[in-house]
C-alpha cells in the first residue's frame, strides 16, 4: 500500500534565517548539483519528479540561485519543455 504525499510548495520551505529546515537557498544547492550531475538537459517537469516539488519551486529555486551560471531556458508555460541549463556546459 502506498499513500500519496503533496509535492513540496514555496510554504514548505524554511525562512533563511530559520535554525532547522529546508530553506529554499539549499534546495537550489540541490537542483543544481543533481542537474549537473545527470551529463544531459533536463526539464523543469522532471526536476519536480525528481525532487517532489512543484514545477513553480524549481523554477524560483533556480531563478534565485544566486549565481550566472544556471538559468531557466525554454517554454516558461510548459515545465516539460523548459530546462535548466548551466553556464559552461
Amino acid at each position: 500500500m502506498t499513500s500519496e504525499v503533496a509535492p513540496f510548495t514555496t510554504a514548505d520551505f524554511d525562512d533563511e534565517d530559520a535554525e532547522a529546515g529546508i530553506r529554499l537557498s539549499d534546495f537550489s544547492r540541490a537542483v543544481s548539483i543533481w542537474s549537473a550531475m545527470q551529463l544531459r538537459d533536463v526539464s523543469v517537469a522532471e526536476t519536480a519528479l525528481a525532487f517532489n516539488a512543484t514545477p513553480d519551486v524549481v523554477q524560483r529555486a533556480v531563478r534565485e540561485h544566486g549565481g550566472p551560471y544556471l538559468y531557466l531556458i525554454g517554454d516558461e508555460t510548459d515545465p516539460a519543455k523548459q530546462f535548466i541549463e548551466h553556464d559552461g556546459e
